[in-house]
């Protein structure tokens, strides 16, 4: 039985007033299984530190590269996520949006791009995941200049 259920029982065969106190005595606590402590947890946590080296012609090593031009992967948009150009075409990657824009006709653009839109900068950004590419397109309001813009972003990927 539950501890308010046993105080209700109390109450109802005593017909105590409400205001009277009642001093409940519980059983002791069921004993609780020890488990071992890991020793990760025993011992305080190591403070990091930072290993100093001195500036000595001997001790000098040619700093490690940046992630070299071609090692991002092209990204190839999925087929629900492709971009549908007003024209028709179907584009999934960078690549295919430069050789799009190189042969798209101002009306298509002028669809895609005004001054309060560029769909292909949102495409680019949110599918491709290529912030500073996105930037750079916002910048332009022609296909050809949008295209050339695309060129230096292309350099980085491994295709």
């Amino acid at each position: 039985m539950t501890l308010l259920v046993r105080l209700k029982n109390i109450f109802m065969t005593k017909k105590l007033k409400a205001s009277t106190s009642v001093e409940v005595v519980l059983p002791p606590a069921a004993k609780r299984t020890k488990k071992p402590v890991p020793a990760a947890l025993k011992k305080p946590a190591l403070l990091a530190t930072k290993k100093v080296i001195k500036n000595s012609p001997a001790s000098k090593k040619p700093a490690a590269k940046s992630r070299s031009k071609s090692d991002k992967k092209l990204v190839v948009a999925k087929a629900a996520e492709c971009f549908w150009t007003n024209d028709g075409q179907v584009l999934a990657t960078l690549v295919e949006l430069q050789s799009a824009l190189q042969t798209m006709k101002a009306a298509v653009f002028k669809h895609h791009v005004t001054t309060k839109k560029n769909d292909f900068a949102d495409w680019v950004l949110h599918i491709l995941r290529d912030e500073a590419c996105a930037k750079a397109l916002r910048t332009k309001r022609t296909a050809k200049a949008s295209s050339a813009e695309i060129t230096p972003h292309l350099k980085k990927y491994s295709i």
